[in-house]
């Protein structure tokens, strides 16, 4: 047996560092949680060092992870500014060294090399504790270049600093982990795709036609999510007639406000297109399992949680092309990819699927049969692995 591996008398110490862990944020917190739990399992003893919100306790046990929430000044759970995310950069870089003393971890893993990766450069350099950063999209450099150019322009010497500290870092699509590598190539980049819950999973049977195409779209409401390329499908879709495909949009943020002032000054598309606000995990699911296909409209992605989502509930997928979107969607085979300049494409194949309802129920099997290799267990084992080849190079 490696010397290094963990055992029930000598586990594996792991310090999880993310802004955000659930009931937080979205797909980044969940995906910390479901590797954290998993390595719980596994036999490992893991902390988790994240933000306090509103009454919430300052320690807690989930499912085994000792988490410990430090104060951010953060004001919603699915939301969080630049302000907010610098205050817990400093708030965790304090915080650090006492959670260690109290944890004392054989190697950290942070989300996000900002604003969580600081905390875990402080710590090496004052316990030689090795960490390991997984690279979500917003943090690489690149990345929605019409939003984050000037935040990433002025934080790259951070950025750079906590990459090249690390002994590893990880993305969870090929599309970012090139981003990362035009950015810097020092430091080894590890491709670790996202996993899908075990709740999401629906196989469907074939059934007789319905006469209506319901259509989800999950998410932050926010301009990196181009909703309003929807708006004009579903316009379009309306101006021929056709009431009979319902578009659910399930989520908020900042643009929510001007999604809906758009719905309702157009007429009668509030009719066919529905804000259903935030929502838990468990009505997420029923969103899911009651639609029949997923659209996604956005330019850049890591490797959606959506759409992992979504193909384990048996959806259809149509999406704009988009780095790790283009790794789940196989066109014509679980879905269709469509060039952003050709909205036209998404409303015709959209009528094309309430007609031919056959060619639907192909595609939705096409998505279930797909999806079974992204399991959270078998993401929590890579990194296991990958944190236990990092420790033997120590």
């Amino acid at each position: 047996m490696d010397p290094n591996s963990s055992t029930s008398d000598n586990p594996r110490r792991l310090l999880l560092i993310n802004y955000e862990y659930p009931p937080l944020g979205g797909g980044g917190g969940h995906a910390s949680q479901m590797i954290c739990r998993h390595l719980v399992r596994m036999g490992w003893e893991v902390s988790v060092l994240t933000s306090r919100f509103d009454d919430q306790p300052k320690e807690e046990d989930d499912e085994g992870v000792r988490v410990f929430r430090i104060p951010t000044l953060r004001r919603y759970k699915e939301k969080c500014s630049v302000f907010e995310m610098a205050i817990f950069l400093i708030m965790s870089v304090l915080c650090a060294p006492s959670i260690y003393k109290k944890t004392k971890p054989d190697c950290v893993l942070t989300f996000f090399s900002i604003p969580s990766g600081p905390a875990a450069w402080f710590l090496k350099e004052l316990y030689r504790v090795p960490y390991v950063v997984a690279l979500r999209g917003g943090d690489v450099p690149g990345f929605l270049p019409e939003q984050l150019a000037t935040f990433h322009k002025l934080s790259s010497w951070l950025t750079r600093l906590v990459w090249r500290g690390a002994k590893a870092l990880t993305t969870n699509s090929q599309g970012l982990k090139n981003l990362a590598l035009a950015f810097d190539q020092q430091t080894p980049i590890h491709v670790i795709p996202n996993g899908v819950d075990e709740r999401f999973f629906l196989k469907r049977n074939f059934t007789a036609p319905k006469p209506i195409l319901y259509a989800v779209t999950v998410g932050r409401l926010s301009e990196q999510k181009k909703l309003f390329r929807l708006l004009q499908v579903w316009k379009q879709l309306q101006g021929e007639g056709l009431m009979s495909i319902k578009l659910n949009i399930v989520g908020d943020g900042p643009l929510r406000d001007r999604l809906e002032t758009q719905s309702q000054s157009d007429g009668t598309l509030n009719q066919t297109v529905f804000f259903r606000g935030w929502c838990d995990r468990d009505l997420i699911t029923r969103h899911y399992h009651n639609a029949d296909v997923f659209v996604m409209s956005s330019d850049f992605e890591g490797m959606p949680n959506v759409i992992l989502e979504a193909m384990a509930s048996s959806l259809a997928i149509i999406a704009t092309k988009a780095p790790g979107t283009d790794e789940l969607v196989i066109n014509q085979k679980n879905g269709f990819l469509i060039d952003k300049t050709q909205l036209g494409d998404f409303a015709s194949y959209l009528k094309g699927l309430l007609a031919q309802q056959d060619a639907l129920w192909s595609l939705q099997n096409a998505s279930f049969e797909l999806v079974q290799k992204y399991t959270w267990q078998s993401v929590s084992e890579s990194y296991r692995d990958l944190i236990e080849g990092c420790l033997s190079e120590s």
